[in-house]
């Protein structure tokens, strides 16, 4: 007899909005972008479709659910059966395919295992397949989605570049990013999925769908309130478990406050006992516990990964699960399938959670003989799988519920792992914070199955102000003791949070003495006096920074008498080096990262630092040397770094040193394969005078160079003026980026400047250079000053093709450039001039104002820039050329060029904002402009008295240069009168182009004139208006031209 379970039946019918969040990672900081709909995980900034998306989201979170739920959507659109807006981005794919990729056996190519997986299940006869599917990719809007990255073994899926129309969409849990060590520009776009947006509405479906197979009565509503009152609802974020825990609500079988262990158990007696209901029988499940435990432990421990998740049975295991077969299939614990040409069916557990669970189970019954299957965890894991302590997170989790005993054993194996990875691919905080928080979370596990006491391993400790909690501040200090300190692998500390450290007799004093194992230390910004560390030798990573000058002669004198041959990385600030620094660094051998910072207590003994001594360090990749107090740098040329920072404690010359970075003789910095100079990845100076000839000749060797750069200057002085680039550098040769055919690289150069005052001519000329280089840009101002005015453009840079840019005829890639400006003033007329660049150039842009002040008037703009024609980019002809045979492979969408200008936090003249606003709404390579908490004070007055003739703004592009056919303004929490937004909606009304404007809580005041405005734009046909509302205070408008 074969049952089908309620709860499985009620899973497949319901579905709610996922909680989905876009992260973006700038500079160090990471932005978070709530995702209201599923369709906008597709789309953007420009407007285009997305190449990759990264779904992560914990276990349980809905990732399966969410793929099921996208191809259910698009099959419903190409039946027509669904017509929703929400769902309208589906019809741009002519194909979806989805891949489960915990099904995919071997590691292989996205391309052939859509043929495998399938093609050949469709027509396994079909002999002409991967043509035929080439061909598709290539040509066709396809989406691919692959499901479950963390459950295949293979690495990153690679989308070849020729399937310039296909969207990926991957998902996986987030440990799997760190373990492949994926950076955010493989991402694409990066967005966390955090379960439902509205649990609670998940929760009355689930109730309703229930109560059509038991008529309990139980108002859907009380479920809510009992679970938030068993303290419960933190599952709420897990939709899996949530919609099993409002199953077991119906059925009266929670308890408060129940552990993750506790759930799952019950789930799992639940459906086993509906089984048997079902069936008519009466069986205890104990003996089943037994049997799959074990299946699941030893699945999860396959030599071969490929049978981890999706396996056969066979040989003793499956005489013994014979007898539970029909049982674990028909209560869903396990689920079945026949394979064509396979002697033995593959097997599945219901989720993935529920394998880790029952692992778990059987690590708990293991008693004494635990460390035997530890030990085998361990063996695995270090020589047979690719993932780390992370990928065992769920299973420790239930353990520690189970049985924290065997659990404080697991730990150990957990922290051997995690150590093996810190010396393969190095420690970092991030890494760190994470698995200390795995490892306490087993603590709340545990405490919440009533094991009180618990102790688990903890080798990796980060001490700081970040999170932690005064339950988990005092589990990390039972680390912190004596018997258990010895055992430290790794420690962070900041600032004076580690009281437990101090020495007995000297509270001055930080005592690490008993630390013996460690192999990485961090301590920052600490105000005590010295540091006990008597043995450093072993150590990997050190790095000490006292908040102010110590002698710390204690740490000195441990310092000079180790074994320093093994560390990688030193980082030493405010610390006595006077006199002992040579000393130490001749210890050194195989250091790839070494930092001193000089105190500003200390005075100079040379006039020039030589760094001679430094030659023994062959493995040596980044130095940075602060606060110096000698006046230049020499022998530099003798190391082979990647990356430098020099930062002198005043201002200085430094002519060796800049002598060294512009040199081509031989002995100099190390020379590319390809002959060009600047092997530097990053390049920072503090404190440095040069010439504006010597900056431009170190920007354009980093042009030159292909390859990714950083280049700060802080607080530098570029002094000079800048004259004709013949004079400056010779042949123009020197500017001229000559990409070769295959050149396709998406290689980014990081420009910034800050607390620097840098000449108007200066600014303007990294702009033309920037703007007109292939390559990607990311150029940043920091508390600056832009002095002086813009000469004719004609005076500054001579002919103007000087600095044009020929592109081969193969060149078809979209770079892009971000320019930000950050808290600082800069004039009108710069800011503008700034803006026809960026409106007139071949690229995609991303021109960010924040905090600034943008001073004057702006003039006539033929006064300004002379002829307009000498800020003209004209399009060679052969751009975007192609045969006839290739144009239904080219995505013209994805070939426009297009800025995008954001003003955040500041304060903008009417003037300044209604002529940007013209230049955006005319320039056919705009895709927008958004003000947050800005104010646009002032009145405009005549358009034509400010910007003299329109012309003068018009953007003529080629006939053969592809334009963007939409432009978004977007105004949030703005204040605007209601002159300019009346001025911005008569702008927008005669736009030849199609123009979106939005206003998301604005305060426009007066009132009444918003009203009157309301009421001639409803009856303007040239506007429609698509919302406009006052919530409160403020306003929400929406509006669009017909065009």
């Amino acid at each position: 007899m074969t049952v089908r379970l309620d709860i499985d039946e009620t899973i497949e019918k319901i579905y709610e909005k996922p909680n989905l969040t876009l992260k973006k990672t700038e500079n160090g900081t990471t932005q978070e972008k709530d995702i209201p709909e599923i369709s906008q995980l597709f789309s953007t900034s420009d407007d285009t479709m997305a190449k990759t998306i990264i779904v992560e989201g914990e276990p349980g979170t809905g990732k399966t659910s969410l793929c099921k739920k996208i191809v259910d959507d698009w099959r419903k659109v190409n039946e027509k059966v669904e017509q929703e807006p929400s769902t309208s981005y589906l019809r741009k794919f002519e194909f979806i395919f989805y891949i489960i990729l915990r099904l995919v056996k071997t590691d292989i190519e996205v391309k052939a295992i859509i043929v495998e997986h399938i093609l050949k299940k469709i027509d396994s006869g079909y002999e002409n397949a991967h043509s035929l599917l080439g061909e598709i990719l290539k040509s066709e809007h396809c989406l691919l989605l692959l499901d479950g990255l963390d459950e295949w073994r293979g690495k990153m899926p690679h989308i070849e570049t020729s399937w310039i129309n296909c969207t990926a969409l991957i998902t996986t849990r987030p440990y799997k990013l760190a373990e492949l060590r994926v950076i955010p520009t493989q991402m694409g776009k990066h967005v966390q999925l955090n379960g439902v947006q509205n649990p609670e509405e998940l929760v009355l479906k689930v109730i309703r769908k229930l109560e059509e197979y038991h008529k309990t009565n139980k108002p859907p509503k009380a479920c809510i309130i009992d679970l938030k009152g068993k303290h419960l609802w933190h599952f709420s974020a897990n939709p899996v478990v949530l919609v099993h825990i409002v199953w077991l609500w119906q059925k009266s079988k929670l308890r408060e406050n129940m552990s993750r262990s506790s759930l799952y158990q019950e789930i799992i007696n639940e459906r086993w006992y509906e089984m048997c209901d079902k069936k008519e029988q009466d069986k205890d499940p104990h003996e089943l516990y037994d049997v799959l435990s074990e299946i699941a432990f030893d699945k999860m421990l396959s030599e071969n990964e490929d049978e981890s998740l999706v396996f056969n049975i066979k040989g003793k295991q499956l005489e013994i699960f014979k007898q539970f077969k029909e049982a674990s299939l028909e209560s869903g614990i396990l689920s079945g399938s026949n394979v064509p040409g396979e002697r033995f069916p593959q097997y599945q557990f219901l989720h993935k959670t529920f394998q880790e669970f029952l692992a778990a189970v059987f690590l708990s019954n293991r008693g004494s003989t635990v460390s035997t299957s530890c030990k085998l965890v361990k063996e695995i894991y270090s020589n047979h799988r690719n993932e780390g302590a992370f990928a065992l997170k769920e299973v420790f989790l239930f353990l520690c519920g189970l049985n924290p005993v065997a659990a404080a054993e697991f730990s150990k194996t957990l922290n051997e792992l995690f150590t093996e990875n810190c010396e393969k691919q190095g420690l970092k905080t991030q890494k760190v914070r994470t698995f200390q928080n795995m490892i306490l979370s087993g603590y709340d596990e545990a405490e919440r199955s009533g094991h009180i006491g618990a102790e688990f391993c903890l080798q990796h400790i980060v001490l700081d102000s970040t999170n932690l909690t005064a339950h988990h501040m005092s589990k990390l200090k039972l680390c912190l003791e004596n018997e258990r300190k010895s055992n430290l692998k790794s420690m962070r500390i900041a600032e004076n949070i580690a009281s437990t450290l101090q020495h007995m007799d000297d509270p001055s004093v930080l005592d690490l003495n008993i630390c013996t194992n460690l192999k990485y230390v961090a301590l920052e910004r600490l105000s005590y006096e010295d540091i006990n560390l008597s043995n450093l030798n072993g150590l990997l990573d050190c790095n000490i920074q006292f908040s102010d000058y110590k002698p710390a002669s204690k740490l000195i004198s441990s310092v000079q008498s180790s074994d320093l041959r093994g560390l990688k990385i030193l980082v030493l600030r405010n610390v006595g080096l006077e006199c002992e620094a040579m000393d130490i660094l001749s210890k050194l051998k195989c250091v790839k990262e070494l930092n001193l910072t000089w105190s500003k207590a200390s005075r100079p003994n040379v006039s020039q630092l030589n760094l001679v001594d430094l030659r023994h360090l062959e493995y040596l990749e980044e130095l940075t040397l602060k606060e110096l107090h000698a006046s230049d740098v020499v022998s530099l040329q003798m190391l082979n770094l990647r990356r430098l920072k020099i930062g002198f404690a005043t201002q200085q010359r430094a002519p060796r040193l800049i002598a060294t970075l512009l040199s081509r003789r031989d002995g100099s910095l190390t020379t590319l394969p390809d002959g060009s100079h600047f092997p530097l990845e990053g390049l920072r100076l503090k404190n440095v005078c040069m010439l504006a000839g010597e900056y431009m000749r170190l920007l354009n060797q980093m042009i030159q160079s292909g390859r990714k750069v950083d280049f700060t200057l802080t607080e530098c002085t570029i002094e000079g003026d800048v004259r004709e680039l013949h004079e400056k550098v010779g042949d123009q040769a020197a500017l001229q980026v000559e990409a070769p055919q295959s050149f396709l690289t998406r290689t980014m150069t990081y420009i910034r400047l800050k607390k620097m005052t840098v000449s108007a001519d200066v600014f303007m000329r990294l702009v033309l250079v920037v703007s007109q280089s292939r390559r990607l840009w990311d150029f940043t101002l920091t508390e600056c000053t832009i002095e002086g005015a813009v000469r004719e453009l004609h005076e500054k840079v001579g002919d103007q093709a000087a600095l044009q840019v020929e592109a081969p005829q193969s060149f078809l890639t979209r770079t892009f450039s971000k320019i930000r400006l950050e808290k600082m003033t800069v004039s009108a007329d710069v800011f503008m001039r700034l803006v026809l660049v960026v409106s007139q150039s071949r690229r995609l842009w991303d021109f960010t104002l924040t905090e600034c002040t943008i001073e004057g008037d702006v003039r006539e703009l033929h006064e300004k820039v002379g002829d307009q024609a000498a800020l003209q980019v004209e399009a060679p002809q052969s751009f975007l050329t192609m045969t006839k045979t290739n144009i239904r492979h080219i995505s013209l969408e994805k070939m426009t060029s297009s800025g995008y200008f954001t003003l955040n936090k500041m304060t903008v003249s009417a003037d300044v904002f209604m002529c940007l606003v013209l230049v955006v709404s005319q320039s056919g390579h705009i895709g927008g402009i958004t003000l947050t908490e800005c104010t646009i004070e002032g009145a405009v007055r005549e358009l034509h008295e400010k910007v003299g003739d329109q012309t003068a703004l018009q953007v003529e592009a080629p006939q053969s240069f592809f334009t963007l056919n939409n432009t978004n303004i977007r105004l949030e929490k703005v204040t605007v009168s209601a002159d300019v937004f009346m001025r911005l909606v008569l702008v927008v009304s005669q736009s030849e182009r199609r123009v979106l404007c939005q206003l998301q809580n604005c305060t426009i005041e007066p009132v009444e004139e918003v009203r009157k405005l309301q009421v001639k734009m409803e009856d303007q046909p040239a506007i429609y208006v698509e919302g406009f509302s006052m919530c409160g205070q403020v306003w929400c408008i929406q509006f669009i031209n017909n065009r």
